[in-house]
C-alpha cells in the first residue's frame, strides 16, 4: 500500500493532539517501537510504555488513518502517543529504504552506544533531557538522591509539586497522561526507598498522597487510572512505614489504622507483609487485630452480616495470615468457623481437615455445608463431596448430586456428569432414560410459539440442548431433525452443516450461506474474515461436488450484493478465490 497519502506528520498531529503527539515524539526518540512490520495493508509494531503495547495502523472505511492500541488510552477508542510513535517510527524506517544497502551499518544500538565518546555520549544525553521532560525528571530525580548529603528532599518536593499540580479540569485523555506522571513519581521514589533513604521516602510518599488526595474533582478519572496510582502509592507507603524500625506500639497502630481503611487506600496482602515485621510490632498487631475480631458475631448459614462485611473479612483474612505464618491449622480452622454464611466456608474448612489428614471431619463438614444449602446442588460442597463419594465407592450418593443438577439445569455438562458416573457399572440406560423423559417434558413445557421448521437463525432455540446431546453421542442425523423441529442456536446450525458436508451437501451450503450473510451485515472486520473462511469451505464442498460454475456465480453474487461494503471487497480481492 502506498502510504504517503494518508500517514503524515501533520496527521499524526491532528488525530493525537498536541499532548499526545508530543508524547508520541518522545517515545520514538526514545526508541520504544519494536517489531515493526506492513502485511495485509496495515502497519503493526510493539511499543514500550508503562508496558508492552500492541499497535496497529489501517484505513478506515473512508480511507482515512486510524490507529489501534492496546493501552487503556487506545482501548477507548483515542488515536494515542504510542500510534503517533509508531507513525513516525514508519515514516523515518520508509525514508531509509532509499539510503543504498552498501552504506547501510548492520549494526546494534547498543553497539553504537558503546562506540560513543563520553563526551558525545553526554553531549546527547543533555541534548535529550532538553527535549525531553520525562527524561530529564528521571536525571534530575537521581541527581538528587546521589547527592553526598543524602536526597535533596525538598528539590523531591518542588518536583512532585510541580508534577501533580492541576490547574484546571482534565478530561478523559489529560488524565490518563497525568496517571503517568504519578506512576514516574512512584518509580523515582521506590528507587529511592529501595537506596536505603527511607526516611526521605517516607516523608516524600506521604506529601504525595496529600498532593493527589485533593486532586479528584479535577480529573476524569472514570477509568480509574489515577485511582490505580494512588493506591499504589499507599502500598509503597506500607512498605516504607514496615521498613522505618519505628516504635513497636506505633508501627501496630499505623497497621491497624491501615487495615481499617482498605477500603479507601487498598487491599493489602499480609501474608507477605506481615514476616518483615518484628516480633514486638507483630504481637501488638495481632492483638489489636484479635480484640476488633472479636467484636464481630459469629455468623450462621445464610446470614448476611450488612455494612460489616468488608471489615469481618479483612480482619478474618490478617487472623488467618497470622495463624498460617505459624504454620497454625488448628486456629485457622477454629478462626473460619466463626463465619458459615456461604458453602464455601464450610468448604474451606473441610479442606483444612484434609490437610491435617483427618478425612472423616473433612468430610463432615462438606456434608454440613450440602445440608446446609442443599438447595443448590451446584454448591461447591456439592461438587467435592461428588468427588469424594466416587473415591469412597458411594455411587447411590454420587447420582443423586448429579440427577438433582440435571433436573435444575438439564443440560450437557450434567448428562455427560452422570453418563461417567452410571456407565462403568451398567446402570446408564436407566439413567439415560430418565434423563431423556425430562428433556422432553421440558421442551413440551418450553414451547411458545408455532413450530419454524427449516429456519436457519431465530431466536426461538428451546431444542438446543437435545441437539447439543444428540451431537455428543454422534447421533447426527437425529441431530439435524431435532433442528429442523424445533430450531437451535447459529453454532450448533454450524456443527450440524459439518456433519452434513459428505452425504448431505446441499444442506451444509445452505447453512454456511446463511452465515455468510449474516457476518457480511455485521460490518465488522472481524467478521468478513469469518465470512471468508465459509466462503472457501463453500468453495471446497462445490468443487467436490463437481459444481465449479455455481460458485463461480454464487461469488460474483456476494460481489454484486456487498459492493459497498469496501473492506470486504478488498479481502475478496486479496483472496483470489
Amino acid at each position: 500500500m502506498e502510504w504517503e497519502s494518508c500517514l503524515k506528520i501533520s496527521t499524526l498531529n491532528e488525530l493525537a493532539g498536541k499532548r499526545s503527539f508530543d508524547d508520541g515524539v518522545s517515545y520514538y526518540r526514545n526508541n520504544a517501537v519494536a517489531e515493526i512490520r506492513e502485511e495485509d495493508e496495515r502497519i503493526t509494531a510493539s511499543v514500550r510504555g508503562t508496558r508492552k503495547y500492541q499497535v496497529t495502523l489501517d484505513l478506515d472505511e473512508n480511507d482515512m488513518l486510524c490507529g489501534n492500541c492496546s493501552c487503556p488510552y487506545g482501548e477507548d477508542g483515542n488515536f494515542c502517543k504510542h500510534c503517533v510513535a509508531v507513525g513516525i517510527a514508519f515514516l523515518n524506517r520508509e525514508a531509509s529504504k532509499s539510503v543504498p544497502v552498501n552504506k547501510m551499518k548492520t549494526q546494534t544500538l547498543g553497539d553504537y552506544v558503546e562506540s560513543m565518546s563520553k563526551e558525545g555520549l553526554v553531549a546527547l544525553v543533555k541534548e535529550m533531557a532538553e527535549t525531553d521532560s520525562n527524561l530529564k525528571r528521571r536525571l534530575e530525580m537521581k541527581m538528587s538522591s546521589s547527592s553526598q548529603q543524602g536526597p535533596d528532599v525538598m528539590a523531591y518536593r518542588k518536583m512532585i509539586k510541580k508534577e501533580l499540580e492541576v490547574r484546571d479540569y482534565f478530561e478523559a485523555d489529560e488524565t490518563v497522561e497525568f496517571s503517568n506522571r504519578v506512576d514516574k513519581i512512584i518509580l523515582s521514589l521506590q528507587d529511592l526507598f529501595e537506596s536505603g533513604h527511607v526516611e526521605a521516602a517516607r516523608e516524600l510518599v506521604a506529601y504525595s498522597i496529600e498532593k493527589l488526595d485533593g486532586v479528584f474533582e479535577f480529573l476524569d478519572d472514570e477509568g480509574g487510572y489515577v485511582e490505580s496510582s494512588l493506591s499504589e502509592l499507599y502500598k509503597l507507603q506500607l512498605e516504607v512505614a514496615i521498613a522505618s524500625k519505628n516504635d513497636p506500639t506505633e508501627l501496630a497502630e499505623y497497621l491497624f489504622e491501615r487495615a481499617l481503611k482498605s477500603g479507601e487506600e487498598g487491599t493489602v496482602d499480609w501474608q507477605t507483609q506481615l514476616p518483615k515485621l518484628d516480633e514486638a510490632s507483630k504481637t501488638q498487631f495481632q492483638e489489636l487485630v484479635e480484640a476488633k475480631w472479636k467484636t464481630f458475631e459469629p455468623l450462621i448459614p445464610k446470614q448476611q452480616s450488612g455494612s460489616w462485611d468488608s471489615e469481618r473479612h479483612i480482619f478474618t483474612s490478617i487472623l488467618v495470615a497470622f495463624a498460617q505464618l505459624k504454620g497454625d491449622i488448628s486456629a485457622e480452622i477454629e478462626i473460619k468457623k466463626r463465619d458459615l454464611h456461604a458453602a464455601k466456608n464450610f468448604l474451606e474448612i473441610a479442606k483444612l481437615y484434609q490437610n491435617q489428614n483427618d478425612e472423616t471431619s473433612a468430610l463432615k463438614w462438606a456434608e454440613k455445608g450440602r445440608d446446609a444449602f442443599n438447595e443448590d446442588p451446584f454448591s461447591v460442597c456439592h461438587g467435592f463431596l461428588a468427588e469424594r463419594y466416587i473415591e469412597l465407592g458411594r455411587f447411590e450418593e454420587v447420582y443423586r448430586i448429579f440427577w438433582d443438577r440435571f433436573l435444575q439445569t438439564p443440560m450437557l455438562p450434567q448428562y455427560v456428569a452422570l453418563h461417567e458416573a452410571s456407565n462403568p457399572r451398567g446402570e446408564w440406560n436407566a439413567w439415560r432414560e430418565k434423563c431423556w423423559k425430562t428433556l422432553r417434558e421440558r421442551v413440551a413445557a418450553s414451547r411458545s410459539e408455532p413450530d419454524k421448521r427449516h429456519s436457519y437463525y431465530r431466536e426461538f432455540s428451546d431444542h438446543s440442548e437435545i441437539v447439543e446431546i444428540l451431537l455428543w453421542e454422534n447421533r447426527d442425523g437425529e441431530a439435524w431433525e431435532e433442528a429442523n423441529r424445533g430450531g437451535c442456536t447459529r453454532a450448533f446450525w454450524l456443527r450440524l452443516a459439518g456433519t452434513r458436508e459428505l452425504d448431505n451437501p446441499e444442506d451444509a451450503i445452505r447453512i454456511y450461506q446463511e452465515e455468510i450473510k449474516l457476518q457480511v451485515e455485521a460490518t465488522k472486520n472481524e467478521a468478513y474474515e469469518t465470512a471468508m473462511r465459509y466462503i472457501l469451505i463453500v468453495r471446497g464442498i462445490m468443487n467436490r461436488t463437481q459444481r465449479t460454475d455455481q460458485f463461480k456465480r454464487y461469488f460474483e453474487s456476494l460481489r454484486a450484493e456487498f459492493k459497498r461494503k469496501r473492506n470486504f471487497m478488498a479481502l475478496l480481492e486479496r483472496s483470489r478465490v
